[in-house]
């Protein structure tokens, strides 16, 4: 059977349920390779589930799809480059890790300037965070938004 990765791919994509039943037994199979030393074949009779129900873990972590591993607040004036920079560096980490918590995330780090078109759903991005990560410069405390931020974090708990 010859097959086309890339229109497959595509195809798969376009449907929620297929691809995260796809993304599923994938990240099982690679789980599986990796605690048996033994060659194992996906079409075997290997007694694996990679097609059973998800685990509550899945589930978890499915369902924070829109959810963020990381928030970063900081003063645009002073360390907006910086934040930038540091955005694409910690995406770059969860990416090479499949086994990050937030491999599954849309956006796993937040930054306003990216990823925010509606300054009414910031407060809802920092809620969404799991951590809050605060870009220490003079002058971060004078602006009223960077506040906003900080009291959300800390009312939730990030």
């Amino acid at each position: 059977i010859a097959l086309d990765a890339d229109k497959f791919g595509v195809v798969l994509c376009g449907h929620a349920d297929i691809h995260m039943q796809a993304a599923r037994y994938a990240r099982r199979y690679v789980l599986h390779l990796n605690q048996n030393s033994d060659s194992v074949c996906d079409i075997d009779r290997t007694p694996i589930r990679l097609l059973s129900d998800p685990s509550e873990r899945e589930k978890q972590l499915e369902a924070c799809a829109d959810h963020h591993y990381m928030f970063l607040s900081h003063f645009k004036v002073e360390a907006g480059t910086e934040a930038a920079m540091m955005q694409e560096a910690f995406c770059a980490l969860i990416r090479a890790d499949p086994y990050h918590i937030a491999i599954n995330f849309e956006v796993p780090v937040f930054l306003d300037s990216e990823n925010l078109q509606d300054l009414t759903l910031l407060k809802d991005a920092v809620r969404k965070s799991h951590n809050l990560v605060l870009l220490l410069t003079p002058n971060i405390f004078s602006r009223p938004w960077c506040l906003v931020e900080i009291v959300i974090a800390l009312r939730t708990g990030n």
